[in-house]
């Protein structure tokens, strides 16, 4: 998408004879923005009035509709009082009128994704010429990504499409452009926002199996087979991606096989794992942070994550026995102590509800024994490969979840006699990195990848690259 300006006459959907003259403008960072020559809502008042939906028809006839506007009035003088209206918007599709995204019913939608053009391979062959003079033919034969998935109920066909076309022809051969996009065809009409929902669960999808920031650069609606819509949203593309394919955690070629029942199963599971999902992707897209909110972060999707894969009914003890440990202590518990005063004893009685409910949550697996469990429970040729530094054995691994458990506590609850023991800023990065492997490891065999995928999307994670920012302090 490309910034524009452009005139037209815009009015309100239940106002259609009164159009007003006005400037529309678009900056993929920051929306849509309408300046109308005119008092469109018939209010002085400077505070923006939200009125829902914005038509609109440009100077070339196209027409348009322009959702969650709010408007300011503001007034000024030029020989008699005169007004202007700013509006504001989220979002703007052309070549339609409806009332809002949900009435907008579309047939599919294609999408252009950042670096889709590079995780796919180039889509044509170059065959040299058998002779010495005899031209190079190039053949048009691109990847081809079709699959079965299923979102809210509903069965979508997820493909791949590329456009070709050429350029001028230079001295070395001929210069092909060429663009991959996505098409997404669910089996009913559904509306805009229906899709929207689909597509930025596609996008989170991406973000996992490229392992960096993915952004949508291009959105067209089907209406019809013969019309088509596009729209327009403030989608802000951070000043630093991941574009190095040999860098991407998975390439649609290498691994279309195990492509195939991965991607339906991220739907599949779309529900049950949706914090991880929302975790991995905000984490990736996130357009300047910290290598300890990294860190903190991972830890908190990892602990979720153990419920997910191990349940969270596991306890240190059987629930009856603990429960009945703690009956005892609640009848037991004694009147008066040595050297504590009967005051004391007093507060501690008063107390004794709220202390028992709190010894209840100690049965539970601790955060050290979950995060240990991550560790434990990863298959030999795993560790010995691609954590073969950090967890070479157990007093390697017990060093490490100390420091990582004090690290996260302090971060957490501050306590400054566990300083001394947490990571050091330099080391940070490193140990969310370590952190990230592991997380990417677990959720690549949650999604049924085979051992090997799922193994070089790990060691892809140790060399991810996050968007760490390191001029804030200015």
């Amino acid at each position: 998408m490309k910034s524009f300006e452009v005139t037209g006459k815009f009015w309100l959907p239940h106002a259609p004879e009164k159009k007003y003259w006005g400037q529309l403008m678009f900056s993929p960072g920051s929306g849509v923005e309408v300046i109308i020559e005119g008092n469109l809502v018939s209010e002085k008042r400077r505070p923006p009035v939200l009125v829902g939906t914005l038509y609109g028809q440009l100077y070339n006839g196209a027409i348009c509709s322009i959702f969650d506007v709010a408007c300011g009035v503001e007034t000024y003088y030029a020989g008699e009082q005169l007004h202007q209206t700013r509006c504001d918007a989220r979002s703007m599709i052309d070549g339609i009128h409806c009332l809002s995204p949900a009435e907008c019913k579309l047939e599919n939608i294609q999408v252009k994704l950042t670096q889709l053009n590079r995780w796919f391979e180039p889509p044509y062959e170059v065959n040299p010429g058998e002779e010495e003079n005899q031209s190079d033919e190039l053949t048009f034969n691109p990847s081809e990504l079709v699959c079965e998935i299923e979102f809210r109920g509903v069965k979508v066909k997820l493909s791949s499409f590329s456009r070709k076309w050429y350029g001028e022809i230079k001295s070395e051969g001929k210069n092909l452009n060429w663009n991959y996009d996505l098409v997404m065809q669910a089996d009913s009409v559904h509306g805009l926002d229906w899709y929207f929902d689909l597509l930025s669960e596609v996008r989170k999808l991406f973000v996992f199996l490229i392992g960096a920031g993915v952004f949508v650069l291009r959105f067209i609606g089907g209406v019809s087979p013969r019309s088509h819509v596009t729209l327009y949203y403030p989608a802000t593309v951070p000043r630093a991606l991941r574009y190095d394919a040999d860098q991407f955690s998975t390439r649609f070629e290498q691994n279309k096989e195990a492509l195939r029942f991965l991607i339906p199963n991220w739907f599949a599971k779309s529900d049950s794992l949706r914090v991880v999902f929302d975790s991995y992707s905000e984490l990736l897209c996130s357009d300047g942070t910290s290598p300890m909110t990294l860190l903190i972060r991972t830890i908190q999707t990892l602990e979720h994550f153990y419920g997910i894969i191990w349940g969270q009914g596991e306890k240190y003890v059987a629930k009856g026995t603990y429960k009945q440990f703690l009956k005892w202590i609640g009848e037991n518990l004694p009147s008066e102590l040595e050297s504590i005063k009967l005051e004391e004893m007093k507060k501690l009685h008063e107390v004794k509800s709220l202390l028992l409910s709190r010894f209840g949550n100690l049965n539970d697996i601790s955060l050290r024994s979950k995060l240990e469990k991550f560790i434990s429970e990863l298959p030999r040729f795993i560790t010995e490969t691609i954590f073969k530094d950090t967890f070479k054995d157990a007093d390697h691994i017990k060093k490490f979840l100390d420091q990582l458990e004090a690290t996260r506590h302090y971060h957490t609850h501050y306590d400054p006699k566990l300083k001394p023991k947490t990571f050091n800023e330099d080391t940070l990065e490193e140990v969310a990195l370590v952190m990230w492997a592991l997380l990417s490891y677990w959720l690549s065999v949650t999604l049924h990848a085979d051992i090997e995928l799922a193994r070089d999307i790990a060691e892809k994670a140790k060399e991810v690259m996050f968007l760490v920012g390191r001029t804030e302090k200015l």
